[in-house]
């Protein structure tokens, strides 16, 4: 790709050094590695037990290269997962009209950043695309389908790339609108029918206080709008932080894939939703096993922040 800039790419990170070491590794090997500006936020230590630990992630930080250009925001007091990527979203946002965001267990595929930014170029003006993911579920995908990306409209927080316009549009949603939306059994239906069951039980606890998760606001406004999630057919993400080191995520392996080596992207012109891909994904969302998991899947997911986008 030549022309277009690339979406830059924020990864949050605290003190776990070797998930960052992969999950650079791996971002460094993307094809366009070397045209994307690379953002780093580094919290600071919530105490001093944990200070060797953030100083090792800072040692680290500073050998980086193979980017068009690496900026670490080292905070010299606790922030917070919130305040520390909101930071440094607000710089990105003087510069760019999009971005990508990542944890520090992201590992990413050679193909990620190219199909993240073909995507942006594809479908970023268009009004029915809220964001685009790097992350396929383990779901089956018809052998009959032929391309390489997908709509659906549950988002996905991994590897996510979204423009300002959407990351600025997010609804709220109080108690007294949720009532009124869950008794309407035609609208609740049909929002469980994009995703997922436990979408609206989610969504309850958001509205009722309960639940902090900014990616459950997404998928309510992605609702509201009509507004789909641009996912490969192939992941080009695998999330390592299911490993019981995450703060509020226990260990499972029901989120593996196997990265896809896929460099070459065939996009849809058109928004067209797959009622087989929706129906693979609802299986799987709806797996026994979801509901055991959603307490510390939903937390790792959105980093049980107060409001990350709001």
């Amino acid at each position: 790709m030549s022309g277009p800039v690339m979406a830059p790419v924020l990864i949050v990170t605290y003190d776990r050094l070797e998930h960052l070491r992969k999950t650079i590794t791996s971002l460094r090997n993307n094809i366009y590695a070397e045209q994307t500006d690379l953002f780093i936020a580094s919290d600071f230590q919530r105490s001093d037990s944990e200070a060797n630990k953030v100083d090792a992630v800072r040692s680290y930080l500073k050998g980086i290269d193979g980017f068009k250009s690496v900026m670490v925001f080292e905070r010299d007091k606790n922030f917070g997962p919130v305040e520390n990527c909101l930071s440094a979203l607000r710089v990105i946002f003087d510069r760019y009209d999009r971005f990508i965001i990542m944890e520090d267990d992201i590992v990413t595929a050679p193909g990620f950043l190219k199909f993240i930014n073909q995507a942006f170029e594809k479908y970023g003006a268009n009004e029915r695309v809220f964001n685009i993911t790097g992350y396929c579920p383990p779901i089956e995908i018809p052998s009959s389908y032929q391309y390489d990306a997908f709509f659906l409209g549950r988002m996905s927080a991994w590897g996510c790339g979204m423009t300002k316009d959407r990351y600025t549009s997010i609804l709220d949603i109080s108690r007294k609108e949720y009532d009124e939306f869950a008794a309407n059994k035609k609208l609740s239906r049909a929002f469980v029918q994009r995703g997922g069951e436990d979408m609206l039980v989610m969504l309850k606890d958001v509205a009722y206080g309960s639940l902090e998760a900014w990616d459950v606001r997404f998928m309510y406004t992605q609702f509201m709008k009509d507004q789909y999630t641009v996912y490969p057919t192939q992941s080009l993400i695998l999330n390592i932080g299911f490993d019981g080191t995450g703060i509020h995520c226990g260990k499972t392996d029901r989120f593996n894939v196997v990265l896809s080596d896929k460099t070459t992207f065939r996009f849809p012109d058109k928004i067209i939703v797959d009622p087989r891909l929706v129906k693979a994904n609802l299986i799987f969302r709806d797996g026994s096993t979801i509901e055991k998991l959603r307490g510390r899947v939903v937390g790792r997911a959105r980093w049980t922040i107060k409001q990350l986008f709001g």
